[in-house]
Order: C-alpha cells, then structure tokens, then sequence
C-alpha cells in the first residue's frame, strides 16, 4: 500500500489493499466505512381507491397471510382506477370522484407515503383494465364500454399516457395481467345494452398494436379481476361468477380452464400477485373486507388470507413481484 500523503484533507476517502476495505479520513486516522444493504420488503401487494370515492392505499406482505396496513392516500377520492406495477412503483390511473379524471398518480412501493402526480391519461375515463412489465404500464378500455383504446406508460419516468393500439371491440370492466412479454385482458362489458363478453385478448408489451386473439372464457363475464404468476393467469370475481376461478397459460392460446372458487359470489375486487401466489380482496356482492389467496401451480380454491382495512369494491391492486416482472 503506498505511502499516507503528509496532509490529508477531512473526509478524503481511499480503497485499502490490505484489508480490501474502503476508508475515510476523520482528521487524525483512517476508519473504515461501513456498507450494507437495505432489508428487502419482499412481495408486496397495493390496493387504492374504494366505492363512493375512497382515497386509501392498502399494502399486504403476500407471503405471509394477515390483515392490511396503511400505506397512505391517492391524489384524489376515486373508484374504479385501473393500476399497474414496476419492482419499485405502484401506479393507477383514472377514475371516478364523482366525474371521470384523466390523472395519473404513483408510490415508491418500499415506502409507505401519499402518492405523487405521473401525469395523464389521454382522456378522463374509468373501468379500464391494467396490466404491463418492468417496463411499461399499459391501460386498456373504458367506461361503459365506451372504448376501445390501449395506451402506454414507462413506468420508470414520469409523463402523459400514450396510444398503443386497440382492443377487438370496446369494452370496460375486464379482467387485466402479463406475463414480462405479453399483456391480456378478458371479459368485459360492451357498450349499450352492456353485454358481457367472454373474449380472451393479448398484446406483446414491446411492441404497440392492437389486441390479437387468445380464447375464450368459460361464460361471459364483467366486472372481473386478474392476477398472474409469469406463466399462468387467473381470472376472478365477476357480476355472474358465482365464486368461479378460470386460468391460463400465457405463452399459449385456447380458452379457460376450471381452477377453484373463492368463497363469495363477488364483483369488482381488487388482484395483485407475487410469482406463486394470487391475491384478491372482494367487492361488492358480499360487502366485506376479506382477502383471500391461491397457489398458482396447484389448482384449487380461495384460502383465507386476512382483511382489508376496509370493504374492498371498485379499486385496483398492483405488486412489486407480479408475474409480468418474471
């Protein structure tokens, strides 16, 4: 190790070759700096947004079963947002409070606070379905099946939403998820007289275009959620489910298949994932504040998992660890 200069100034910082540390001079000698690592949060689930214009953030621990905690509060009083999800931000969009916005907030899911503006979607509107990557957020449909417009975020910057392609028809209320390539929606309402759809639809997230087709869903169905590990997606809650869970394999095409029930008959819920568990928070029909969870890779039904700080309906959940992050 070469030789210590004569002056030195406070705070001058070297590598030492004989003990392969780093150091800082604190005036009168070398002390050594301490380095660490930050604890991991792990798996972490968002819930934000609520019926009759509710503006609380939620977070759960997926891994482990218990009750939600407060995160902090959106910009704005809202139901029905669509959310989305890097490893470190959580993100909605729209909404109603009671008029329909165009804003985008977002949070730094490792620490707990009130949201911050993103920017804006390219009109006000609710009910979309939401799903992307590491990368980018994408935002799908409108209210009352009055869209049938895709737009895109990056998620790691801030900014106005931008068109991405279309959907097959105009749709809201449907179910939205991804794998780290390919984003899908299903179901769905149409426009007036709002029927409900049973259509299957994926996008390459890279690539800007429009929808192609995937399947079909075992009955038509709207007001649903979704969730995904990186391979398998489920679909679940709906207005006419009756409890039903459907899935299916991403990287392929064909229609649903049976994987379980949740305990309660229950529409628009909130999901969120990690990459082996799925996660959903009921909504309206049985008007309590219970979340449930499954294994994806062993079909079967809801097992309890704890509550929400409140009754769940009309909000959107998203997670550092769903199943479009890999």
């Amino acid at each position: 190790m070469s030789l210590t200069p004569k002056e030195i100034p406070t705070g001058a910082v070297r590598y030492n070759t004989d003990s392969n540390k780093m150091e800082v001079y604190i005036g009168s000698t070398w002390m050594e700096v301490s380095v660490s690592e930050s604890t991991p949060i792990g798996a972490r689930g968002l819930i934000g947004g609520a019926d009759s214009g509710g503006n609380t953030i939620n977070y759960y621990t997926i891994s482990t079963a218990g009750d939600a905690v407060d995160f902090g509060d959106l910009n704005n009083n809202v139901d029905f947002p669509a959310s989305v999800a890097s490893r470190t931000r959580g993100i909605w969009g729209g909404g109603r409070t009671p008029t329909n916005l165009d804003v985008i907030d977002f949070v730094t899911i490792a620490t707990a606070g009130n949201a911050l503006d993103f920017g804006n979607l390219t009109s006000a509107k609710r009910e979309m379905a939401g799903m992307g990557n590491q990368i980018r957020g994408l935002f799908c449909g409108e209210t009352l099946g009055g869209s049938d417009d895709i737009e895109f975020i990056t998620i790691s910057s801030t900014g106005n939403a931008i068109d991405f392609g279309n959907l097959s028809s105009a749709r809201d209320g449907m179910a939205g998820f991804a794998s780290p390539t390919r984003g899908v929606v299903a179901g769905g309402e149409g426009a007036s007289p709002y029927p409900a759809r049973d259509i299957i639809e994926f996008v390459t997230i890279a690539s800007e275009g429009n929808m192609v087709d995937f399947g079909n869903l075992g009955q038509a169905h709207w007001a649903v959620s979704g969730c995904s590990s990186p391979t398998r997606g489920i679909i679940n809650g709906s207005f006419n489910s009756g409890g039903s869970i459907q899935f299916i394999t991403i990287a392929s095409t064909g229609n649903t298949q049976e994987f379980g029930d949740w305990s309660n008959d229950s529409d628009s819920g909130a999901s969120f994932s990690s990459s082996t568990r799925g996660v959903w928070a009921h909504g309206a029909d049985n008007s309590t504040s219970t979340v449930q969870f499954v294994e994806f890779a062993t079909l079967g039904n809801g097992t309890d998992f704890g509550n929400s700080t409140s009754v769940v309906y009309r909000s959107a959940g998203c997670s550092n660890a769903h199943g479009g992050l890999g």
